[in-house]
């Protein structure tokens, strides 16, 4: 199974879209830059939680001390600043909280959630993509050992290129399992092996010669095809690569002990 992967460049078109909106925040967020003119410049705040009386003026003057006075309704109020805590804030520049401003850093916001989104729903699907790949690589090694085991005894333990070398083999003869024409000689071919170096193998392994291992591969898959099929006894005899019914006949009932119409019946009626 084959993963989709993220690539570099989709990559970098986050990362990119990530930036803008740094640097849209930056730009338009609180406390952004004042006037490049003034860019100490900034506005105190006194209201009546600082010492004020009231929170609306008329006039404000300060002296060489310090002190700051006060016009108000209820006439002048003198206090001296350095004594009481302020609210100090940024000067904003004059766009600051204009509509397009806002339609902006909105567009901006809104951009980098979308591409956030994508990301991770597509990080999503590579990893749902991974864990099915998983099961299923788990899955078949699970059948292909099962097969192994139907034909080498369970206190033999299979090194890991004999485990190999009969997976190959079994998976050949299976691919061939309805090749009438299918040899020793071909199947020593695919195994990059001389025909006696295949049985001495095959029979240390299985207990079983090529010839041997074929009819029993073949006869498995006949008796598959009577539980599972209404195919005739010569249809099911071609199938599993034999040249006549009466030959097919023969080897299966010396291998079962019964007939294939006998056995075909019987589990049939199951």
């Amino acid at each position: 199974m084959q993963l989709n992967e993220v690539t570099p460049y989709k990559h970098k078109m986050k990362i990119k879209t990530l930036i803008c909106f740094l640097v849209g925040s930056l730009i338009f967020a609180p406390g952004a830059s004042a006037d490049p003119d003034f860019p100490n410049l900034k506005f105190t705040d006194y209201t009546v939680e600082n010492g004020l009386s009231y929170n609306s003026v008329r006039s404000i003057c300060q002296d060489a001390s310090g002190k700051m006075y006060f016009g108000g309704t209820n006439g002048i109020e003198v206090f001296h600043p350095d004594k009481m805590p302020v609210n100090t804030d940024t000067v904003k520049p004059a766009w600051y909280r204009s509509t397009a401003t806002r339609i902006i850093f909105a567009i901006l916001v809104l951009g980098a959630l979308a591409s956030l989104t994508r990301w991770f729903l597509k990080h999503t699907e590579t990893v749902k993509a991974k864990e099915i790949a998983q099961i299923t690589k788990t899955y078949e090694e699970k059948v292909q050992k099962t097969k192994l085991e139907m034909f080498v005894d369970s206190s033999y333990n299979l090194k890991s290129h004999e485990e190999t070398f009969l997976s190959s083999v079994l998976a050949c003869i299976e691919k061939n399992i309805g090749n009438q024409d299918f040899t020793v000689e071909a199947l020593a071919s695919h195994a990059c092996i001389t025909r006696g170096n295949l049985h001495l193998k095959l029979k240390n392994l299985t207990g079983k010669t090529p010839v041997e291992l074929i009819k029993t591969m073949r006869m498995k898959r006949a008796c598959e095809l009577m539980k599972e099929t209404g195919l005739s006894i010569a249809d099911i005899a071609e199938q599993t690569g034999f040249q006549t019914p009466g030959y097919f006949i023969t080897v299966f009932k010396n291998h079962f002990g019964e007939t294939p119409g006998h056995y075909a019946s019987r589990v049939r009626q199951q």
